[in-house]
């Protein structure tokens, strides 16, 4: 019995050599050979080499050298190449893929959650915890240094300030309810030019006059406290000139104002100058940020309950 007669590639040490196909069914014999080694002849006593092989799926032995591959073999395993090719693409693609939608996902969540945030829902790390935005922000927000207070000029002083944030006031706390103190001092710091009166102490006149109750400061607290202080306060009719004609007279204006941009109750801010796009300057102690840009007068005018201009005595003016 005769076999066609093929050829296959022998590895020996670090050589090979073609070989006949050998006279064995179902078998490939090594045929080392010495004198075709570029390393030398082979070392009787090292173990005979294993050929380089590889299984199908069908758990066969197959060479892994193409060479020895009949045409309908090669085309086969080129087939096969080009089918793990293509699946190796399609795993690199839907890896992209994934990688996208969950980079957008995150963005459109953080968008949704600075959404809540701004709703008040989210509170920093702490989720689901309502949270007044305005005291937020007044954490991060520095107040104007006291060796820079002065006579004629409004200081930026907000609520949560460490040296007076932690002072009781009105059932609570000056950085949770202290707008309304705050207020005054920073009218009378501009008036007086004092760095000695501080919020706290303000505070303290306002409990006992009797406007301070349940984290709630009354508007009428503003005349009896400047009049405490040695100040005047006139209440200033809720239109545009009457307003500018007290800020150009340089009279620091403490504006109770309702729901709106500033609060979702009731709050306090000071109006002290006209900017040169013709906008209100605005200090709001539980926010720096509206406190850094100017307001129109309408947008002023329409959430203010009550306008009230502090200034010296009549005798000191």
């Amino acid at each position: 019995m005769s076999y066609p007669h093929r050829l296959y590639l022998s590895f020996h040490s670090c050589g090979y050599r073609i070989i006949p196909e050998p006279e064995i069914s179902g078998a490939h014999t090594e045929a080392p050979h010495a004198e075709t080694a570029p390393c030398g002849p082979a070392d009787p006593g090292k173990p005979a080499p294993r050929r380089i092989s590889r299984f199908n799926w069908t758990g066969t032995a197959q060479t892994s050298n193409p060479a020895l591959l009949t045409p309908i073999e090669a085309y086969r395993e080129r087939r096969r190449a080009g089918r793990r090719y293509t699946a190796g693409a399609f795993v690199v693609l839907a890896a992209l893929i994934a990688f996208g939608i969950g980079t957008i996902a995150l963005g459109v969540s953080q968008s949704n959650a600075n959404a809540l945030d701004e709703s008040h829902v989210f509170s920093g790390s702490l989720p689901l915890l309502p949270f007044d935005e305005e005291v937020k922000t007044a954490k991060t927000a520095t107040s104007t240094p006291q060796q820079d207070w002065m006579k004629g000029k409004v200081p930026n002083l907000y609520q949560n300030d460490l040296q007076w944030s932690e002072r009781a006031y009105a059932s609570s706390t000056l950085g949770a309810c202290g707008q309304a103190p705050v207020s005054m001092t920073m009218a009378y710091v501009a008036i007086t030019g004092s760095n000695e009166t501080l919020p706290n102490d303000i505070a303290k006149i306002i409990e006992s006059e009797g406007f301070a109750s349940k984290e709630t400061t009354d508007p009428a607290f503003v005349a009896e406290t400047a009049s405490a202080l040695g100040l005047q306060a006139a209440e200033v009719p809720a239109d545009e000139p009457s307003l500018r004609k007290q800020i150009i007279a340089g009279n620091p204006v403490i504006c109770v104002v309702g729901p709106g941009d500033f609060t979702d109750t009731q709050s306090f801010i000071v109006l002290s100058g006209i900017d040169m796009d013709s906008k209100l300057v605005v200090h709001d102690p539980a926010s720096d940020s509206r406190s850094s840009r100017g307001w129109s007068f309408e947008d002023i005018l329409d959430q203010s309950e009550s306008l009230w201009a502090i200034s010296a005595p009549a005798a000191d003016a």
